[in-house]
């Protein structure tokens, strides 16, 4: 639960942005699976319009998807290393008594 109170609270908006493009993916490959769909069932003079957009849905699913997975990445290294510096400064403060009895 801190994890993600600290990430709302340092990166609200990269984790706005990854949320809404996660959604415009998921969204874009539904409809990517629609338009084969209507593919499947239509006749030649229809399928170099489908072409096309099938075409444009298809980038759109890749940039949403690489865009999300960096940014939701990102976000997952940078609370990572947040969680290692507040361990290492944890062990700094300790006097050396208390870490000798907690190692033993």
């Amino acid at each position: 639960m801190f994890l993600l109170f600290y990430l709302l609270r340092n990166f609200r908006w990269m984790f706005l942005l990854a949320l809404c493009t996660s959604v415009v993916s998921g969204l874009s490959n539904a409809a990517l699976v629609a338009l084969i769909n209507q593919a499947l069932g239509a006749d030649g003079e229809q399928l170099a319009s489908l072409g096309w957009k099938f075409l444009a849905m298809s980038v759109i699913v890749l940039l949403t998807r690489t865009l999300s997975s960096t940014l939701f990445m990102r976000m997952g290294q940078s609370a990572k290393a947040m969680l290692r510096m507040r361990t290492i400064d944890r062990i700094a403060r300790a006097s050396y008594l208390h870490l000798e009895r907690q190692g033993a």
